[in-house]
Parts: structure tokens; C-alpha cells; sequence
């Protein structure tokens, strides 16, 4: 009677368990990890891991994962991942959520070739399954590991697949991700429209995702943008949006960055009381962090509005806490901004010889840092390069084995159209055989084409490297001779270096340019402009550069009084690009002509030169890539063969047509017709 009582019991308890197991579900335990309670979102996870559904079992562990990443332990949610491999079937979308999940683990402990391999495992399962939305979500990572790997091309095409996939569709979390690392890649370019652009793209998919963190992580982010772009009143309306919205979230490392921005924003504005405010915010919340970076960055900016108020006394109390830190964050970028406002403080106290010291100490270090950004810079550019010509290489081979596919294809088609063609004696069969001879030239015609793409990428890509190589060598010389104090004057050096860097940026950009309009990402942003102060601002710069290149400039200009409505940057980019054209191909004696005419008919422009000019055969090449006349004269004056076709790619962004044709100086005339509106949704 006793053993049937307990074994009763026992079953009792076994039925009590199951259904506490089955009363929890998925959901429940999904919203108290979004809410941040992962001690008890785990221990409602142990109740669920012993369930017999296999799918509840599943998702219950994998969710297990997913906080443990989120608690930074992540070498226990990859083998807690490992184990769901090893002991669930796996269908598609399981590998491509497990593969991703163990790629963002490993991208986390900074193990980048192993989160590539995992992405790009993801990234099969997501193709096979036609899921557009979790190619690009893949993408997006695979652009980001790119990123950090300093693959800066790659990276860029990687989210601009993303881009065109998202683009249209109700995935706002994705597409605020995609427009931010965009906009991160930008910035790292030096291109601040296109950043400032892409953020506040971020921002308005982030605010309909209504992810509330995304959304204060990417005010902050554009704030900081536009202050660096000198836009003071529009940074701090984005700042204080974000600081709102930071609260919410009680992000006090986010909160001290934001209040501290906007210090430094007031301190712009000459509004001293409002910048001290915002800076002993600044401390306030980095004191409740462990970050001592945080903490260093606001005590310094107090630092900086106290000097900018002339109030040594408090001032110079701040120097014991900053010294202490700046022992704690010893990087070369902290001590050189802290040395220099020291020093500053030490003049106003009249100590002039520490005050030295510490300003050449400075110095020192912006000398130590800028050559070590040149070092980068070279080294980011190299793997940039080898990125491209990786990317290259894979569209080739995909290419050649698209002509092989065609070429077999070719060969069946023609078996097959003997097969009719004798089946054709007997009945009479003409359509057929006349049906079998066009797919039979139509597949050879795509074989050509494919062929012709392969000529062309193959000819643009040894272009390109060599225009990114000759610049490098010589960066890579002149640092070398620095190091090893081979140069007198290393003013001269720094001026030569800089050129050479500036001669990669651009080029660098331009090819930046091109991949957004082959993508259809080259976006306008028009705005209103009065006509006569945006033309006579063109006359004034293509007449400097004109008289600077001592050739004859002639303005040919008749403007009505009215607004237009353009995207000037990026019109900008275009006069600038074929000013430069004209005085880099025109022979000296020479002019060189700007006309522009601007009315309620319409909006033209011209540049055109005195000889040599070019043969009319000739002429509508110049709008392809890397395309020459002569093979050495592009490279010889400093040409990348890239700049016409940017032109053309941006004219035509904003609905506008260009043409080329001979001038009458006997040179090259380029005529541009615009709209006075440019739609910004055109591209």
C-alpha cells in the first residue's frame, strides 16, 4: 500500500512539473529577456529545456545562447550553440539562425575569420531559402566584419547588397542597421554628406522599428556627426532629443558622451553657463559608471569650459583627478588634447616654463599620432585594395562559369537543332529550325557579353590597383625615411605625405561613388539655393584654379534673379571635377570657359577649353570608366580616368542630361542641362 502511495505521488509530481513546463511559454520567457531580466528569464529556460516538444526545446535553449552572448559570456553561448548542432535536426532557417548567432559570438571576441565563415554559412541557408530579408540581415553582418577588418571596400558593397534588398520593405530594424553601418563607413571615408545622410535615414527607420535604444544610439551618433559638421543648432537639437530619450534607458556611459557633446557644442556658441552645466552633467553620470575612459573625457571638458570662462582657480583643481586618470587611459590622442589644455592652464597661472614643456610634449605627440594615422591609413588602403581585387577575382570566376554554362548550353541547342533540322526534311518544319538558329545566337551573343565583362573588369582592376599602388609606394617610402631620419625637413615630408594621402581619398571615393550608382544608391538631397550666389560662389573657385594652372579664364554667365532647388555637394563635386578636366588637358598658353545660364526655361552650365581637344570618335568613351585617350596621359597629370563618369552618374541622378562635343577654342566643351527642381526620390 505504502510503495502504491509513493509511486502515486511521484507520478503526481512528474504531471505537476509538465504542466508548470507547458503553463510557461516562449513569449513569456522572449519579454523578460527584451526587458533585460536574464536571471530569471534562465531559470524559467530550465522549466522549458525539459519539456518533450522539440520545438519548445529548441528555442528555449536557443534563446539560452542568446542571453549568455548578451552577458558577454560568450565562449558559453557558442558551446551552448554547439550543443543545438549536435543535438537537433536542423532545418534551413535553424542553420541560418544558428550559424549567425555563433558568427556574432565570434565577432564579439574579435575571432573575425571564424564570424566570416559562420556568416557566410548563414548566408547559404538564407539563399536557399529565397528569404530576401535574411540575405541582407547577413549581409549586413558580413559588411560589418569587413569593417573591423579594415576591408573598408568590401564592407561598403557588402551593405549596399543589403541596402538594395531592404529598400521598400517593412524590415526597419534591418534597415536602421543597414543605414547606420553606412553611415559609419562614410564617415570613415571622409564622405560627411553621404554620413549625415545615412544617419538620419538610420534614425527614421530606427524610430518606426521603435526599438527605443537603436533610436537614442543613433540620435547620439547623428548629433555628434552634424557638430563635427558645423552644425551647431541642428547638433544640439539632435543631442537633446537623444539625452530624452537616453534617460528613458537610464544609459549613464551614453548619457556622460551626450552632455558632454553638448558642452563643447556651447562652447562654439559662446554660451559658457549652458556649457558648464552640460559638462558637470557630463561628470555626474560618468562618476556612476566604472568607465574611467568616460570619466577622463568629462573632467577634461570641464577642463576645457573652465579655461574657455577664465577660471584658473577651478581649473586647476581639476589637473590632480586628471592626471591620475590619464595614468589609467595612457592612449597618445588622450595626452595629447590633455597636455594642451594643461598647458594652457599653467600660462594663465604664469608658468611659463612648464607650460612649455607641456605644449611640446603636445606637439610631440600630435607628430607621433598623425604618423601613426598615416600608417593606418596605408594599411587600410592596402587591404581596401585587396579586398576590391578579391571581389573582382569572385565576379570573374562567377562570369567564366556563366559562359560555361552558356557554352554547354550552346551545344546542346545546336544537337538539338540538327535533330529538328533533319526532322524538318520530312516536315517541312522552317519555324523550327528558324526558332533553334535565334536561341542558338542569342546564347552566343551572351557569351560574348559575358566575355566583353570579363575584358572590361579585368582591364578596370589592373587600372585600379595601379592607381592605388603608385600612391602607396611612394606613402610607404616617405614614412619609411621618417622613421629612420632619413629626411631633414619633415614639414616638406608631412606636405607630401598629405598629398598623397588626399590623392587616395579621392580616388578611393570615387570608386565609393560609382558602386552607389551601379547600385542605385546615389541618393540626392536637394535644397533651396538662391541661382546667383550659388554661381558666382562656381565662378569664383573654377577662376581661382584656372589662373592657378596659368591658362586665360573666361566667365560667360547670365542668371536671372530666383531660386532653385539642387543638391549643391554633390553639383559642387561636378563643376569641381570638370574644371579640374579642363586644366589638366589644356595646353598652356590656354583658356579655359565657364558659362552659365540660369531662367525660368531652364538650368545650363558649360566648361569648355582651347586645344588639344578630342576626336568626335572618341569623345562619348570619355564617360566610361578608367578610359583613356592615350594610355599614360591621365596618370601623367594626375588624372584617375574616374571623373567623367562620376559627372554623369550624378547629372543623371538629378534628372539631367550631359553631352559632350568639340569647342569652339578647339578643346573639349561639356554641356549640362538640370531641371530646377531635382526630385530627391528619383534614385
Amino acid at each position: 500500500m505504502t510503495l502504491f502511495k509513493n509511486l502515486t505521488l511521484a507520478v503526481l509530481i512528474f504531471f505537476a512539473l509538465s504542466c508548470n513546463a507547458e503553463n510557461i511559454t516562449i513569449k513569456e520567457v522572449q519579454a523578460l529577456e527584451i526587458a533585460g531580466q536574464y536571471t530569471e528569464a534562465l531559470e524559467k529556460i530550465k522549466e522549458l529545456s525539459n519539456t518533450e516538444n522539440d520545438e519548445t526545446r529548441y528555442q528555449a535553449i536557443f534563446l539560452q545562447a542568446m542571453i549568455y552572448r548578451k552577458q558577454d559570456l560568450y565562449e558559453k553561448s557558442i558551446s551552448t550553440l554547439n550543443f543545438i548542432e549536435k543535438q537537433f535536426f536542423l532545418t534551413e532557417i535553424r542553420k541560418y539562425e544558428l550559424y549567425r548567432e555563433i558568427g556574432i559570438n565570434y565577432r564579439s571576441i574579435s575571432k573575425l575569420a571564424l564570424a566570416e565563415d559562420f556568416y557566410l554559412k548563414a548566408l547559404d541557408s538564407a539563399q536557399s531559402m529565397n528569404k530576401p530579408n535574411l540575405i541582407a540581415q547577413t549581409y549586413n553582418n558580413l559588411g560589418v566584419v569587413a569593417d573591423h577588418r579594415n576591408l573598408l571596400a568590401q564592407s561598403m558593397q557588402y551593405h549596399l547588397k543589403a541596402y538594395e534588398l531592404l529598400k521598400g520593405t517593412d524590415q526597419y530594424e534591418k534597415q536602421g542597421a543597414n543605414f547606420y553601418n553606412l553611415g559609419d563607413i562614410s564617415v570613415r571615408l571622409g564622405d560627411k554628406e553621404n554620413a549625415e545622410y545615412f544617419f538620419q535615414q538610420a534614425l527614421i527607420a530606427d524610430k518606426a522599428s521603435k526599438e527605443l535604444r537603436n533610436v537614442a544610439g543613433t540620435a547620439l551618433r547623428l548629433g555628434e556627426l552634424k557638430f563635427k559638421n558645423s552644425k551647431a543648432d541642428e547638433a544640439l537639437l539632435q543631442i537633446n532629443e537623444a539625452i530624452e530619450l537616453l534617460r528613458q534607458l537610464d544609459a549613464r556611459v551614453s548619457l556622460s558622451r551626450a552632455h558632454r557633446t553638448a558642452a563643447l557644442i556651447y562652447i562654439t556658441k559662446s554660451e559658457l553657463d549652458s556649457a558648464l552645466t552640460e559638462a558637470l552633467s557630463a561628470i555626474e553620470y560618468a562618476t556612476q559608471t566604472s568607465s574611467t575612459l568616460q570619466q577622463f573625457y568629462a573632467f577634461l571638458t570641464e577642463l576645457e569650459v573652465r579655461l574657455a570662462r577664465a577660471e584658473l582657480k577651478e581649473a586647476k583643481t581639476l589637473l590632480p583627478t586628471l592626471d591620475k586618470l590619464i595614468k589609467i587611459e595612457a592612449a597618445e590622442v588622450l595626452q595629447e588634447k590633455y597636455h594642451h589644455l594643461k598647458a594652457q592652464a599653467l600660462a594663465l597661472d604664469g608658468n611659463f616654463a612648464d607650460a612649455y614643456q607641456f605644449m611640446y610634449s603636445a606637439a610631440e605627440l600630435q607628430s607621433n599620432i598623425h604618423a601613426d594615422y598615416l600608417q593606418k591609413q596605408v594599411s587600410t588602403y592596402k587591404a581596401s585594395i585587396d579586398a576590391l581585387i578579391q571581389s573582382q577575382e569572385l565576379e570573374k570566376a562567377q562570369a567564366k562559369q556563366a559562359i560555361t554554362e552558356i557554352n554547354l548550353k550552346n551545344a546542346k541547342l545546336s544537337t538539338q537543332m540538327w535533330l529538328v533540322t533533319a526532322i524538318a526534311v520530312f516536315l517541312m518544319g522552317t519555324f523550327f529550325i528558324g526558332f533553334f538558329i535565334a536561341k542558338h545566337r542569342s546564347a552566343t551573343l551572351k557569351a560574348k557579353m559575358y566575355q566583353s565583362n570579363i575584358a572590361q573588369k579585368d582591364k578596370m582592376l589592373a587600372d585600379i590597383s595601379h592607381e592605388l599602388r603608385t600612391p602607396l609606394s611612394v606613402l610607404k617610402l616617405h614614412i619609411e625615411a621618417m622613421e629612420h631620419n632619413l629626411i631633414d625637413d619633415s614639414t616638406i615630408a608631412y606636405a607630401k605625405i598629405n598629398n598623397k594621402i588626399n590623392q587616395l581619398n579621392d580616388l578611393i571615393s570615387n570608386v565609393y561613388q560609382l558602386s552607389q550608382a551601379d547600385h542605385n544608391a546615389l541618393v540626392i538631397h536637394p535644397q533651396l539655393y538662391d541661382a546667383k550666389t550659388v554661381i558666382q560662389s562656381y565662378v569664383y573657385d573654377v577662376e581661382r584654379l584656372v589662373t592657378s594652372n596659368k591658362l586665360q579664364f573666361i566667365a560667360d554667365i547670365h542668371v536671372d534673379d530666383m531660386d532653385i532647388h539642387i543638391d549643391k555637394p554633390k553639383l559642387d563635386r561636378v563643376i569641381d571635377n570638370l574644371a579640374k578636366n579642363a586644366c589638366l588637358y589644356t595646353d598652356v598658353p590656354g583658356k579655359v570657359r565657364f558659362k552659365a545660364v540660369v531662367n525660368k526655361f531652364g538650368f545650363f552650365l558649360q566648361v569648355d577649353d582651347s586645344s588639344p581637344g578630342v576626336l568626335e570618335r572618341e569623345q562619348n568613351k570619355l564617360f566610361e570608366r578608367l578610359y583613356r585617350v592615350e594610355a599614360s596621359r591621365s596618370r601623367a597629370t594626375g588624372g584617375s580616368g574616374l571623373g567623367l563618369s562620376i559627372c554623369k552618374s550624378i547629372v543623371e541622378a538629378m534628372n539631367g542630361t550631359i553631352r559632350l562635343k568639340s569647342g569652339k577654342f578647339g578643346g573639349l566643351c561639356i554641356q549640362i542641362n538640370l531641371p530646377h527642381a531635382v526630385d530627391s526620390n528619383y534614385k
